[in-house]
């Protein structure tokens, strides 16, 4: 493939990764001399019938990934779909950075760390969600931290991946979609995902996984077997109150998870707590706020400046006389 022209436009340069869905690569644009990601698309079955749901899926599909890198700017542009020798491709935005995979590989994140990346990956699948859609696929290969900026990008949506795969008796007449699957990656998707049964909390639960990996270097196995719920260490550098979170994050029950990416975010986002001015005996002081209050009542009523000043004088300590001074008396 490498060095063939699709649509006597896209030119393929290298092969950046390989599954059971299909490849990717990179791509110049002859057209525009631009550099494209060109995701080539294999539904693994030529079925007529398969062909035809695929096609029709693919359409809808990508309209949604249009729709939602028109909404936010951490997911790369869709700039082209097309359908050649049945197989079907997509053209999108080159991000150039790398992915949280080689970042994650090094040494254990600080939990200050990790919420931050958290709240930075939530931010693209806060939108994502508000649109009740679900990525099926969050994982560090399908997050890059774009070299220019830092910011985060949401690639690889799962979605699209579900329509080019069947299981293995289409014609089943238990199954009444016979072209749902479990989409995922392996450790990182929940029970009701892998069942061909994902919500939104089932990109919750992956992100969960994610952020106890950056925390202890490692994608936690272990289960009870009692409950089923994940096990993991927690270093003592990390705080109980975050424990619990990511622990809410894996719950084996999706019911109990934060429900929506913008939940999780405001259980990440510190409560910012005004606090009123003490005064010398250590209670808050009400002055300050009866004098701005007061005039801007007054101002609202169309009062003169005279009131004005009259409340400011009343509300302004009065200056204290000096002491008298004491003459010398007569000699």
């Amino acid at each position: 493939m490498i060095g063939n022209l699709l649509q006597n436009r896209y030119k393929l340069l290298e092969e950046l990764s390989r599954g059971g869905f299909g490849q990717t690569y990179l791509a110049q644009d002859i057209n525009l001399d631009k550099i494209r990601v060109v995701k080539k698309l294999q539904p693994q079955s030529q079925d007529p019938g398969v062909l035809q749901v695929a096609r029709r899926l693919f359409q809808t599909e990508s309209d949604v990934l249009n729709m939602l890198e028109k909404g936010h700017p951490q997911i790369p542009q869709l700039f082209d779909r097309f359908e050649e020798n049945q197989e079907f491709y997509l053209v999108q935005e080159y991000i150039e950075g790398d992915t949280l995979t080689a970042e994650l590989n090094q040494s254990p994140m600080s939990a200050d760390q990790v919420k931050q990346l958290l709240m930075d990956i939530l931010k693209p699948l806060s939108f994502v969600h508000d649109q009740n859609i679900i990525h099926r696929d969050i994982k560090p290969a399908n997050l890059i931290r774009r070299k220019s900026d830092n910011q985060i990008y949401l690639i690889d949506f799962g979605a699209v991946k579900q329509i080019f795969t069947a299981i293995s008796n289409p014609q089943n007449p238990q199954n009444p979609n016979p072209y749902t699957v479990g989409i995922g990656s392996a450790g990182y998707t929940p029970k009701e995902q892998a069942e061909g049964r994902p919500t939104l909390a089932s990109d919750i639960y992956a992100l969960g996984i994610l952020g106890i990996q950056a925390l202890t270097g490692s994608i936690p196995t272990q289960t009870d077997p009692k409950t089923s719920q994940i096990i993991w260490t927690k270093p003592a550098s990390v705080s109980d109150e975050f424990a619990a979170i990511l622990n809410r994050m894996i719950d084996i029950d999706a019911t109990k998870r934060y429900q929506t990416a913008s939940e999780l975010l405001s259980a990440l986002t510190p409560t910012k707590v005004s606090i009123k001015p003490a005064t010398s005996n250590g209670k808050p002081s009400k002055k300050p706020n009866l004098i701005v209050l007061i005039p801007a009542t007054i101002l609202a009523l169309g009062l003169g400046s005279a009131a004005i000043l009259g409340v400011y004088r009343y509300f302004t300590p009065k200056p204290v006389p000096p002491p008298p001074i004491n003459q010398p008396g007569p000699l």
